[in-house]
């Protein structure tokens, strides 16, 4: 097989299954984020009525996912920046660097304070619209807005699953009973 040429695995370490399958597992598993696999680890816990030895092999098992025999950054790097992942309060940035498996504890620093000031560069930006119109505009769009996405249609166009009034109707009224 071509393949075992190219691993590191030594003649021995070949003929035995547990280190070729571990070689294996390793190699096809992909490039695997720690930040979200020491997640995963820190939010592994008890459930109830869970036998104790069943909880302590999840948690060795989701330990050994991250693989933090063959860290290349220092621990605590690696720790503060899985942290500041965790921590942050916008989870969308939060989701999307806990993706990248190559991530810096630098980038991560540098998109936490770019989000702070694009989130106070918005806040700043409304608030200086909302002063210059008086905010009767921009709380009439941003009602039209509301509505429009409320309700899944523009606030004016008709509801073409009504059936129309004719015009003759429209100028009778309303029998009540």
């Amino acid at each position: 097989m071509p393949f075992f040429r190219r691993c590191t695995l030594t003649a021995e370490e070949k003929k035995t299954y547990e280190k070729a399958t571990k070689m294996l597992s390793d190699h096809f598993r992909g490039a695997r984020s720690i930040v979200y696999e020491l997640a995963r680890l820190h939010r592994t816990v008890q459930r109830e009525k869970e036998p104790a030895d069943s909880f302590i092999n999840a948690v060795f098992a989701q330990a050994e996912n991250c693989d933090l025999d063959n860290l290349k950054i220092p621990t605590k790097d690696l720790l503060t920046q899985s942290q500041l992942i965790a921590g942050m309060a916008n989870r969308k940035l939060a989701a999307e660097l806990q993706i990248d498996p190559s991530i810096t504890l630098q980038q991560v620093v540098q998109r936490l304070r770019l989000d702070e000031n694009i989130v106070s560069q918005h806040a700043m930006i409304h608030e200086a619209s909302h002063a210059a119109d008086g905010g009767d505009k921009v709380d009439f769009v941003a009602s039209k807005v509301d509505a429009a996405t409320r309700y899944g249609k523009r606030v004016d166009a008709p509801d073409r699953y009504r059936r129309q009034r004719s015009e003759e109707a429209a100028r009778m009224p309303e029998l009540r009973l």
